[in-house]
C-alpha cells in the first residue's frame, strides 16, 4: 500500500517545518523501532548526510515511500517528544491529514455548488433517474441532458446526483468533475469560459485562440491524447444557445442542463425531462422546512396555501422564495397569490408564462428600503461564490450587521449564504438577471451595471484606504478587481492598480502563477486601445513580466525589486517601482537595491521575451518542447538530476504548473524528449496518418532503426533500419520530422582524445559522409562527402591532412527542404555548402572544397561550435559554442539560400538551443547557475538585425591574412570607490602600445576618462577604495629568474596634462616557473601596499611571495616561500595577517596519508617589524585539524591568539579542548564539515566565522545569532565578515547575492546576478553600493554594473 495523495499533499505543504524544526537525529531510533525506517536507512540518515537539510530531504523522500499508517506513526512519535514545539508539529500534521482526508472527495467536485439539506428537499425519484444514467456514462461514455424551465430545480437535482455518484458510489474517480456555468451568453463569453477551463485542465497555446472552433478543437485533441483525464465528468449548466452544444462536444462524459430541448439533442444526449412542478407534498415539505414550526395538519389542508402553490405552477424556485416569506395568516397568503397573478409588472426575464419575475419582485418588495437597496447592489458580482469581505465592502456597513442581513436574505431564499470557515454568498442566475435590471427609468441596463461597478470599486477603495495591496485576499478581490474597474470605466483607478506593483506581487502569490496577472494586463491594454489611449507603456510592462517571470517566481514574487534590478533606466515602470519602494521603506522594514548598467558589452542588445524556471541543479541540462499546434504546449526536463531525488517533470509552458512528474529508477538522465503533442516522453513526431515514429541509435552508434507508436501506445518495429561501419556522429530530424540527417567520419577515433584525431594517423581517410533519408518511403534522398579536416590557405578553406593545424567537422545541419543547402561547422569555422549549384559534385572533398564551401562565420576566439539549430521554416539559424568558450548565441536569417542578416545575443552558459516547432520562437536553456529557460521571438520588431553583406567588420576579417589582423586586447579590469564615486580601470594592449584607461562614473554616467601610456608587458592593474593612485604590475624574464615590476600611477584622476608614473619595485624573484595568481590590498593607516603572489615552479611545486611597500618611506619588505608545495590555499588575509593551508611535496611519495599538511599564519610587515611566520600547525589527513584565530579588535594591540586541535575528537574531548561555547557550536553547526581535513574558526570581537577546508565560509555568528550556508560562498574581502551593517555573501553556483543584516543575521534580500554572469565584485566602505563585473575566461570585460542600496527614505537622484 502506498501513501495516499492527501497525505503526500500534507507533507509537501509542511516540508519546511519538517526540515527546519523536527530534530531527526534525536528521533531516528524511534523511527527505526516503529519500522518506519530500516537499519540501513538509519545509518544513512545518521552518518552519511552532510547537514540537517540533506538529512531532512532524505527522510521526507523515505516518508513519501511509506504508507498512511507509517505517517500517522511518525505523527505519534512527534507528539510523544519531550519538546512542546515538536509535540505541536505532530498534532498539526495529524490534524491536517485527517481534515484533508475528509475533504478529499470535495477536491474532485470542482465548482460543484453546495446544496444544504436545511434549505432543499431531495426529489428522490428524479435524483435516482439521474444517478442511474450517471452510472451508465461512468462505465462507458455518453451525454445527459436534464431539461426544463427556469427555476424548476434542474441544477439542484444534478448537483445532488453528481455528489452522490462521486462520494457514495465512487464514480468518476480519481478525476472527478468540472462544473461549468454557461447561461445566456455570447460566443465571446463562451470563448472566455472555455479558455479558463483549458487552463484548469493544463492546456496551453502559443497564441490565444480567437474562435470557438479553435478552442474546442484544442480541448478535444487534448482529451483524445489524455485518456485518463478524458474520464472526467463535465457538467455544463444552463445552456441556452443551440450552437454552443457544438463547442462543448469535446467532453466524453457530460451532463448538461437547459431550459430548451432542441431536436438535435435527441440524437446526441440521454434526455431526462425535469418535472417542472413540485407535487403538493413536495411543495408543502419545502415550505415546512423553511418555517420555524412543524407543518401541522391545518397548514397542509389550507386551500389558500394550495392556491398560492398553484398560482406559481409549483415551480421549485418560486416555492423556495415564497417559503422564505414566512407567511402566517390566510390573508397574507391570499395577498401573495394576487400579487403573483398580477400582469402589471413589466420585465424581460423569460419565465415561460409563469411570472417568476413577479415572485422575485414580490419577495424583494417585502424588504425595507435600506435592505432592498443593499440587496440590489449584489447584482454587480460575477456568477461565482462571493466572499463575505467583498459583500461588506460593497455595502459599507459593519460586518455583524452585514451577516445578519445575509442570514435574513438566506432565510427568504433570495440568496444562499454559507457561514462556515469560508463565508460566501451564491445567487441564482435568475436572481442575478433580476438584480441587473435598471430600477431607474431613464438609465439603460449598461449604464446601471456601470454604476454598480463604480459602487463596488468605491467600496473596495474605502476598504483598503486606497492602498490596493493592503486588502486581504478573500478569493475574489485579486481575481476580479481589474474586470470590475474596466466595467466601471474608472480610468484613474485602473492606472493606480496597474502601476501598483505591491498589488501585483500579492496577486501573483495568491494565484500561484504570473499567468492571470498577464491576462489582466492584456485586458487593460485592450481597454486602452478601444478608447484610443496610450497603451504602449503597459505593453512594455507586460513584456517585462514575461521576460522576468523566472526571477519574479523564484525570488518571493517581489515585482518591485525585480523592476529596480532589471528595469530600464528612466522607464515608467522603474520610476513607479522607485516610488513604491520609497513608500514601503517608510511603512515597514523593506530594503531594496537598484542596479545601473554602466558599461555594456558589444553584442547587439536584445532582451528575451520571457523566462521560465526549470530544473534545480547544474545537471538538469536537457529539455524538450512539444508543438503547441498539436494541442499542448509543454516542456519536459529534469529536477535534481544525478541525485536520489531525480525526477522527470512535464510543465505547462504558459502557467508553469506541473502536468506530470515521475521518479525514474536511474539517478542520472542524460537527455529527455517530448512528443509533438506533449503526451509521450520520447523522441517522436506526428505524421499524416496521425501515428508516431520513434528513432533509436544502437549503443555502438552504428545502427539506426525506426519504430512506430500506435494509437494504443504500443511500440512496433517498422523494419526500417540502416547500418554503417563507422560510428554515427549525429542523427537529426529535419523538414518537420519527415526526414532524418545522419553523418559519420570515415575513420576510427578515440572520443576521449582532442580534435577527433584518428587512431591510426598513418592510415586514415580525410572524409565525412552526410546522408538524408526520407522516412515515408525510406530511401536515401541525398548523400554528400565532405572533408573531415579543413585548413586555411590563400584566403580559402580546403581539405587538409594536417591534423594538428586543421579544423575538424563538429556540426552538420540542413537548411532547405530538399537538403540542398547545408550548414557545416569545422570546430569554430561555420560555412554553407550549396548542393544545387551547377558546378557542384557530391564528392566535394575531391573536386575542390573551396569553391563549394562559403564561409559564414569565423569564431576563432571560441574553442568549438557546440550546436547548430534550424527553425522548421528554415529561415532562422541559431549557433552556440562549447560552454565557457564563447558567451554569445549567433543568429542568422536565411533567404533564397543566402544569409541575409545576423545578430548576437549574450547568453553565458547556454546549454541547449531549441526552436519551438512551426514557429520562430527560440528557447535557450541555461542550466549552470539559474536553471532558466529563456524565450526569444526572432520575429519581434525590437530585434536589431544587421545586414550580413554590408557588415564591413566581418567582410574585412574574411579577406585579411592572419598576419594582417591587429586586435586590441583588454588585459585586466579593476574598479574602486574614491570619495563614493565609482572608478573603473582597463589595461589595454595591442601589438604596439599598452595603456591604462580609467573612467569616472557619476550618477551612473561616464563623466571623465583618463588615459595613461605604459611600457608593453604590464598585465594586471589595480584600484583601491579611497586611494587616488592606480597600480600596474608586469613580469619579465631576466637571466635564470623572473623579474616583477610594480608601478604607481600617481593621482590618476588629476587634471594635470601629464600624470607621474613611479616605479615602486623591480625585483628578481629567482623563480623558474610562472605566476598564476596575484592578490593585493592597500593599508590606509600607514599608506602601505600589500601583495601576495602565488607561484608555480617548473617542477610543478607551488610557492608564495609576500611584498609590502610603504609609499611614504619607500621601504620594501619581501618574504618568499620556495615552490615546494603540492597544493596551497589562501584561507584568509586582511591588513595584518595571512592564513594559508598547504600540502608539502615529498620525494618518493606513495600514499596520500604520508603528505604533510600544515596551516601557516603570517604577519605582514610594518614600520616596527618584518614580514614573519607566526605559527605553523602540522597535521595528517587522518586526524584533521580544527584551527582558530582570534583577531585583535584594537589596532594598538597586535597580539594574535592561535589555538588548534585534532578534528577527530569525541564529544567529551571536544568540549574539554574547546570549552562549552565553541565546543557546542562545533558539535551543533559544524557537523557537515567533518569530511574536510581541516576547519578554520575566525573570531574578532563578537563576530565568529567557520570556514571549510576550501576557505568557504559555512557559518557566521554574531553574539548569539547564527546563520549557516548550505551553498558554496564567496565573501570577497575580510571587512565583510566583521561589518556591523551587512554581511554580503555570493552563492557561487547560482550567482545570487544574499544580503544579511550583520547583527541579527536575518536575510534581507536575495539579488540575482546570473544575467551578468558575475566574475568579481567590490563595494564601498559604507556597503551602500557595489560594482559587479562580467568577464570571460580571457579577462575580457563583457558588462559592468553598479548596484546601490536604497532605503528610499529620502528622495535621491536616480
Amino acid at each position: 500500500m502506498v501513501l495516499s495523495q492527501y497525505i503526500t499533499d500534507v507533507i509537501n505543504k509542511n516540508r519546511r517545518i519538517i526540515s527546519n524544526d523536527v530534530p531527526l537525529l534525536d528521533l531516528i531510533y524511534d523511527l527505526n523501532s516503529e519500522m518506519i525506517i530500516s537499519d540501513d536507512e538509519l545509518v544513512k540518515l545518521r552518518d552519511k548526510c552532510d547537514n540537517n537539510k540533506q538529512r531532512a530531504f532524505e527522510f521526507i523522500q523515505l516518508l513519501k515511500s511509506r504508507n498512511d499508517e507509517n505517517f500517522f506513526q511518525f505523527c505519534s512519535i512527534l507528539k510523544e517528544a519531550q519538546v512542546q514545539h515538536v509535540q505541536n508539529i505532530g498534532q498539526k500534521l495529524e490534524n491536517e491529514a485527517k481534515a484533508t482526508k475528509i475533504c478529499d472527495d470535495e477536491n474532485l467536485l470542482r465548482n460543484l455548488p453546495i446544496i444544504p439539506e436545511s434549505d432543499y428537499i431531495t426529489r428522490n425519484e428524479f435524483v435516482n433517474t439521474i444517478c442511474s444514467e450517471l452510472k451508465r456514462i461512468h462505465e462507458n461514455s455518453g451525454h445527459i441532458l436534464v431539461h426544463g424551465m427556469a427555476g424548476s430545480g434542474k441544477s439542484v437535482a444534478v448537483c445532488q446526483s453528481v455528489r452522490r455518484s462521486i462520494e457514495a458510489d465512487n464514480y468518476f474517480k480519481p478525476h472527478g468533475c468540472y462544473w461549468i456555468k454557461i447561461g445566456n451568453i455570447s460566443d465571446e463569453k463562451l470563448l472566455s469560459i472555455l479558455k479558463n477551463l483549458s487552463v484548469r485542465l493544463g492546456i496551453v497555446w502559443v497564441q490565444s485562440p480567437q474562435t470557438l472552433d479553435e478552442i474546442s478543437a484544442k480541448i478535444d485533441r487534448f482529451l483524445q491524447d489524455n485518456s485518463e483525464i478524458a474520464r472526467t465528468l463535465f457538467i455544463f449548466d444552463d445552456i441556452w444557445n443551440e450552437r454552443h452544444y457544438d463547442y462543448v462536444a469535446f467532453a466524453k462524459k457530460s451532463v448538461a442542463t437547459s431550459r430548451f430541448n432542441y431536436a438535435r439533442n435527441k440524437i446526441s444526449h440521454i434526455l431526462i425531462p425535469t418535472r417542472e412542478q413540485f407535487t403538493d407534498d413536495e411543495a408543502m415539505a419545502l415550505i415546512a422546512k423553511r418555517r420555524e414550526y412543524d407543518c401541522h395538519q391545518t397548514f397542509l389542508n389550507s386551500d389558500t396555501v394550495k392556491n398560492v402553490i398553484k398560482s406559481c405552477a409549483a415551480l421549485p424556485l418560486a416555492i423556495s422564495i415564497i417559503a422564505g416569506l414566512d407567511l402566517q395568516s390566510d390573508e397574507e397568503w391570499e395577498e401573495i397569490r394576487k400579487r403573483i397573478c398580477s400582469k402589471d409588472l413589466m420585465n424581460d426575464l423569460p419565465d415561460y408564462e409563469l411570472n417568476v419575475f413577479n415572485t422575485l419582485d414580490l419577495s424583494v418588495s417585502k424588504l425595507n428600503d435600506s435592505e432592498k437597496s443593499l440587496f440590489r447592489l449584489l447584482g454587480v458580482f460575477r456568477a461565482v461564490e462571493i466572499p463575505l469581505a467583498s459583500v461588506i465592502c460593497l455595502w459599507k456597513i459593519e460586518i455583524t450587521k452585514g451577516i445578519e442581513l445575509l442570514k435574513m436574505l438566506n432565510r427568504r431564499s433570495l440568496l444562499k449564504y454559507s457561514g462556515g470557515k469560508r463565508r460566501y454568498v451564491v445567487l441564482h442566475d435568475l436572481m442575478i438577471q433580476y438584480l441587473q435590471q435598471s430600477t431607474i427609468s431613464n438609465l439603460s441596463r449598461q449604464e446601471y451595471h456601470k454604476s454598480l461597478n463604480k459602487e463596488l470599486i468605491d467600496g473596495y477603495f474605502a476598504g483598503c484606504g486606497g492602498n490596493w495591496s493592503s486588502y486581504k485576499d478573500d478569493g475574489y478581490f485579486y481575481q476580479y478587481l481589474i474586470y470590475h474597474v474596466i466595467q466601471a470605466e474608472a480610468d484613474d483607478i485602473l492606472h493606480q492598480v496597474m502601476t501598483d506593483f505591491n498589488w501585483m506581487m500579492i496577486k501573483i502569490r495568491t494565484d500561484d502563477t504570473i499567468y492571470n496577472l498577464s491576462q489582466d494586463v492584456n485586458n487593460y491594454i485592450d481597454y486602452l486601445r478601444k478608447g484610443n489611449k496610450d497603451w504602449h507603456e503597459f505593453n512594455q510592462l507586460l513584456d517585462l513580466l514575461k521576460q522576468h517571470e523566472f526571477s519574479i517566481d523564484k525570488y518571493d514574487m517581489d515585482v518591485i525589486q525585480t523592476l529596480l534590478w532589471y528595469g530600464e533606466r528612466d522607464s515608467m515602470m522603474r520610476e513607479r517601482a522607485v516610488q513604491l519602494a520609497r513608500i514601503n521603506t517608510q511603512t515597514d522594514d523593506s530594503v531594496y537595491w537598484i542596479m545601473f548598467l554602466i558599461s555594456g558589452n558589444t553584442v547587439t542588445e536584445y532582451t528575451y521575451n520571457a523566462s521560465k524556471r526549470f530544473g534545480k541543479n547544474f545537471r538538469d541540462d536537457s529539455i524538450s518542447i512539444s508543438n503547441p499546434n498539436s494541442g499542448n504546449w509543454r516542456i519536459v526536463g529534469t529536477e535534481n538530476n544525478g541525485t536520489t531525488d531525480c525526477q522527470i517533470i512535464v510543465k505547462d509552458h504558459q502557467t508553469s504548473h506541473i502536468v506530470y512528474q515521475m521518479s525514474p529508477s536511474y539517478r542520472y538522465i542524460s537527455s529527455v524528449e517530448i512528443s509533438a503533442d506533449g503526451c509521450i516522453i520520447a523522441f517522436r513526431y506526428r505524421d499524416d496518418k496521425n501515428n508516431s515514429v520513434m528513432i533509436t541509435v544502437s549503443s555502438n552508434r552504428c545502427l539506426v532503426k525506426l519504430w512506430r507508436i500506435t494509437d494504443d501506445r504500443e511500440i512496433k518495429s517498422e523494419n526500417k533500419l540502416v547500418s554503417y561501419n563507422y560510428k554515427i556522429e549525429s542523427c537529426l530530424w529535419i523538414k518537420c520530422g519527415s526526414q532524418i540527417l545522419l553523418w559519420w567520419r570515415r575513420y576510427n577515433f578515440d572520443k576521449h582524445r582532442d580534435n577527433y584525431k584518428p587512431l591510426d594517423v598513418n592510415n586514415w581517410i580525410n572524409e565525412c559522409n552526410i546522408e538524408v533519408w526520407s522516412l515515408k518511403a525510406w530511401h536515401l534522398l541525398r548523400s554528400v562527402t565532405v572533408p573531415a579536416y579543413i585548413g586555411r590557405t590563400c584566403n580559402q578553406y580546403t581539405a587538409t591532412t594536417n591534423i594538428e593545424g586543421g579544423q575538424p567537422l563538429v556540426c552538420v545541419n540542413s537548411i532547405s527542404n530538399d537538403a540542398a543547402l547545408m550548414i557545416l561547422a569545422y570546430k569554430n569555422i561555420v560555412g554553407l555548402v550549396n548542393l544545387e549549384r551547377k558546378d557542384h559534385d557530391p564528392e566535394i572533398c575531391r573536386k575542390g572544397f573551396a569553391k563549394n564551401f562559403r564561409l559564414t562565420l569565423d569564431l576563432s576566439h571560441s574553442s568549438s561550435v557546440a550546436n547548430i539549430t534550424i527553425s522548421d521554416d528554415q529561415q532562422f539559424v541559431a549557433i552556440n559554442c562549447v560552454k565557457s568558450s564563447d558567451e554569445n548565441i549567433y543568429l542568422m536569417t536565411i533567404r533564397n539560400n543566402q544569409i541575409r542578416s545576423y545578430m548576437k545575443i549574450n547568453m553565458a552558459h547556454a546549454k541547449s538551443l531549441t526552436f519551438m516547432p512551426d514557429t520562430a520562437v527560440l528557447f535557450v536553456y541555461e542550466s549552470s547557475s539559474e536553471n532558466c529557460l529563456y524565450e526569444y521571438n526572432l520575429q519581434d520588431d525590437n530585434l536589431r538585425w544587421q545586414n550580413f553583406q554590408n557588415n564591413k567588420a566581418i567582410q574585412d576579417y574574411l579577406t585579411q591574412e592572419e598576419s594582417q589582423r591587429v586586435e586590441t586586447q583588454i588585459l585586466d579590469v579593476n574598479y574602486a570607490y574614491i570619495n563614493g564615486v565609482p572608478f573603473v580601470a582597463q589595461l589595454i594592449e595591442n601589438d604596439t602600445t599598452c595603456k591604462l584607461e580609467i573612467r569616472e562614473y557619476e550618477a551612473k554616467l561616464c563623466v571623465r576618462k583618463f588615459y595613461h601610456s605604459l611600457e608593453n608587458g604590464y598585465y594586471r592593474c589595480f584600484l583601491y577604495n579611497d586611494f587616488r593612485s592606480a597600480v600596474v604590475v608586469r613580469f619579465y624574464r631576466q637571466n635564470l629568474g623572473l623579474n616583477m615590476v610594480i608601478a604607481e600611477i600617481i593621482d590618476f584622476c588629476s587634471e594635470k596634462d601629464r600624470t607621474e608614473i613611479k616605479k615602486l619595485l623591480d625585483h628578481n624573484i629567482s623563480l623558474r616557473g610562472r605566476i598564476f595568481d596575484l592578490k593585493t590590498r592597500y593599508r590606509g593607516r600607514d599608506n602601505t601596499l600589500i601583495f601576495v603572489v602565488s607561484t608555480k615552479g617548473d617542477g610543478g611545486g607551488l610557492g608564495m611571495i609576500i611584498i609590502t611597500i610603504n609609499l611614504e618611506t619607500e621601504e620594501k619588505m619581501i618574504y618568499q616561500e620556495e615552490s615546494r608545495y603540492r597544493s596551497m590555499d589562501l584561507l584568509y588575509y586582511d591588513d595584518d595577517y595571512l592564513v594559508t593551508c598547504q600540502t608539502e611535496r615529498k620525494e618518493r611519495m606513495k600514499d596520500e596519508l604520508d603528505h604533510e599538511h600544515s596551516i601557516k599564519c603570517y604577519k605582514f610587515g610594518d614600520g616596527k617589524s618584518q614580514i614573519q611566520l607566526l605559527e605553523r600547525c602540522s597535521f595528517d589527513s587522518q586526524h584533521g585539524l580544527i584551527y582558530k584565530l582570534t583577531l585583535p579588535t584594537n589596532l594598538s594591540h597586535y597580539k594574535l591568539d592561535i589555538k588548534y586541535s585534532s578534528l577527530n575528537l569525541d564529544t567529551g574531548k571536544l568540549l574539554e579542548e574547546w570549552g562549552e561555547k565553541d565546543g557546542n557550536l562545533l558539535m551543533t553547526h559544524a557537523g557537515s564539515l567533518w569530511k574536510y581535513q581541516y576547519i578554520c574558526l575566525l573570531e574578532k570581537g563578537e563576530h565568529l566565522a567557520i570556514l571549510n577546508g576550501w576557505g568557504r565560509v559555512k557559518m557566521k555568528r554574531y553574539k548569539n545569532n547564527i546563520v549557516k550556508f548550505d551553498f558554496d560562498t564567496s565573501i570577497f574581502n575580510c571587512e565583510n565578515l566583521w561589518s556591523d551593517k551587512f554581511l554580503i555573501v555570493l552563492e557561487d553556483n547560482s550567482l545570487h547575492i544574499h544580503i544579511y543584516e550583520a547583527q541579527t543575521l536575518q536575510l534581507c534580500r536575495v539579488l540575482p546576478l546570473s544575467h551578468l554572469d558575475m566574475w568579481y565584485m567590490k563595494w564601498n566602505c559604507q556597503q551602500s553600493s557595489f560594482i559587479v563585473s562580467n568577464m570571460n575566461r580571457d579577462r575580457v570585460l563583457r558588462a559592468l554594473a553598479v548596484a546601490q542600496f536604497r532605503s528610499f527614505t529620502a528622495l535621491l537622484q536616480i
